[in-house]
């Protein structure tokens, strides 16, 4: 028989505990706990835990989102990968993504580049190149903004 129940729990330190499904492994549900300090306060994490805030739907154009990874990716990187990062976006991927916004890039989009990349340079670059425009697209979707690319490489 199987359980039925809102999976919010008060711990014998008096936290509520949540439990959240987030997915399957092996025929057995994964959760995913979260702590409140009243039930009222643990019933809404868990409601914004099941229905993740929606994406910006707002027209953002590519080169914004990159110079945005850039100045983030500054604070992380050393000197020589930050500077090889920064090269790369301004001579290979800010100009071919120039006009496009970042809602509007697609795994045809993509392709196109690759393969404009692929007749001028070697796979090593090609591949370093497809790495960091991977990178700013999560960094755009982590950021609310939407893209229809699937996957990269």
């Amino acid at each position: 028989m199987t359980r039925k129940g809102e999976n919010i729990f008060k711990r014998k330190d008096g936290r509520w505990e949540i439990r959240v499904p987030i997915g399957r492994k092996e025929g057995k549900t994964r959760y995913k706990f979260l702590y409140a300090d009243s039930y009222a306060e643990a019933k809404q994490k868990k409601l914004t835990a099941l229905n993740p805030v929606e994406k910006k739907e707002t027209a953002v154009p590519f080169p914004l989102v990159a110079e945005e990874f850039l100045k983030k990716a500054r604070l992380s990187l050393k000197e020589s990968s930050y500077s090889r990062y920064h090269r790369l976006i301004l001579s290979h991927i800010t100009p071919f993504f120039k006009e496009t916004l970042f809602c509007d890039l697609n795994n045809f989009t993509v392709s196109a580049f690759s393969l404009a990349l692929s007749e001028k340079h070697s796979p090593k670059t090609v591949f370093c190149i497809l790495i960091l425009l991977k990178e700013i697209i999560r960094f755009g979707e982590k950021n609310g903004f939407r893209c229809d690319v699937k996957e990269i490489v």
